[in-house]
């Protein structure tokens, strides 16, 4: 029941107020609207609506786009519970504390060799390695399907036959 603009400036909103983007959720399940790029030094956020949403994140950035679908063997609704088994002293099962859940899946492209060093690699470099990320592995058809991940510390990439590679790599996050 809201409107969410996102809005650049070059002079702190005095004269330059640019809309980038305009979105209406249509539910409160997640979301990642895209737009064109765009280079502003001030950006903000414009919700307008009849009720207030409740929002726990946004976040903003360049999007990186794989050139090939994951392999077979990803699964996006996987969980994993994470907390602390309990046992009697035989060793039973007793049952479990549940602290959350986790997400963890292993991804796996095949990817050309020139994609990998010219995209991938600076990306990586540019701190993939070590910010927070949205995983979102089929917009149009899965649209709240978005994971909150962190690439978990390494990558590969094998040669294949031909201009190719495999990249493989892990990603972990809380259970949406």
């Amino acid at each position: 029941g809201c409107t969410i603009e996102l809005i650049g400036s070059t002079d702190n909103f005095a004269l330059s107020n640019v809309v980038v983007a305009t979105v209406t959720p249509g539910s409160d399940l997640p979301f990642a609207p895209t737009f064109a790029s765009a280079s502003y030094r001030y950006w903000k956020i414009s919700i307008t609506g009849a009720s207030a949403p409740t929002i726990a994140m946004i976040m903003a950035g360049a999007g990186l786009y794989m050139p090939s679908g994951v392999f077979a063997g990803f699964d996006p609704v996987g969980s994993e519970a994470v907390g602390s088994q309990n046992t009697n002293d035989n060793g039973n099962p007793l049952g479990m504390i549940i602290d959350s859940q986790a997400f963890k899946q292993t991804m796996n492209f095949r990817v050309s060799t020139a994609w990998l060093r010219s995209t991938w690699e600076p990306a990586w470099k540019a701190g993939l390695r070590g910010s927070p990320a949205l995983l979102a592995w089929d917009l149009a058809n899965y649209p709240s399907e978005i994971r909150l991940v962190r690439i978990v510390q390494k990558w590969s990439a094998p040669h294949q036959q031909g201009p190719n590679a495999q990249l493989t790599f892990d990603v972990a996050g809380p259970e949406i």
